[in-house]
């Protein structure tokens, strides 16, 4: 039969021998302090010992933050139908899904269920580029439109000539959808 050993016993030996060796180690460290210095291995061995009381023990490690996992239930569309907005967020929330709080129930009830990809609420303005015209002030590059200031938005559209001074020809009735499409203030010709 072999001897077994509780690990309270085991771990108490182990103990003795590291003491053990840590002792001598610190007995051959100090001696070669006292060749090379000439400090005394007595008052070396005694300022290990009392280091070695003075050491605070290594820090623990914090234990580990619970991260909620994430929900797997599946829902069905009559149940998500019947949840408030409130809880339909939770839902959402908990999915670790983006971009829901601005989103009205039938979107969160799309979202939950995946049929639905998330967007941006707002519709993206298209960006207008003025331009500086050798003749005119501000200039619609895309388009030709001139416009005049912000208030007074377009008075006309550029109309280029060569070898001549271009002209500003009135806008006709594809020119003001174009502009409503843009969102461009037009001025009144009456």
């Amino acid at each position: 039969f072999k001897n077994k050993m509780s690990l309270k016993d085991y771990l108490m030996q182990n103990q003795a021998s590291m003491k053990e060796w840590l002792t001598t180690r610190d007995r051959i460290i100090a001696q070669k302090i006292f060749e090379a210095y000439c400090i005394p291995v007595d008052d070396l061995l005694k300022c290990f010992e009392e280091q070695e009381s003075t050491e605070k023990p290594p820090k623990q490690r914090p234990p580990p933050i619970k991260v909620p996992v994430e929900d797997k239930k599946e829902y069905t569309e009559s149940y998500l139908q019947n949840s408030n907005i409130k809880d339909l967020k939770k839902i959402c929330k908990s999915r670790k899904l983006k971009k829901y709080s601005k989103l009205g129930k039938k979107d969160l009830v799309a979202l939950i269920l995946g049929k639905k990809q998330v967007c941006s609420p707002k519709e993206d303005k298209p960006k207008v580029i003025l331009r500086k015209h050798p003749y005119f002030k501000d200039y619609f590059v895309h388009t030709g439109f001139l416009i005049k200031t912000k208030k007074e938005g377009v008075v006309g559209k550029v109309e280029k000539r060569e070898g001549e001074t271009p002209l500003i020809v009135p806008l006709v009735e594809a020119d003001l959808v174009k502009c409503k499409a843009l969102r461009l203030p037009v001025k009144d010709s009456t």
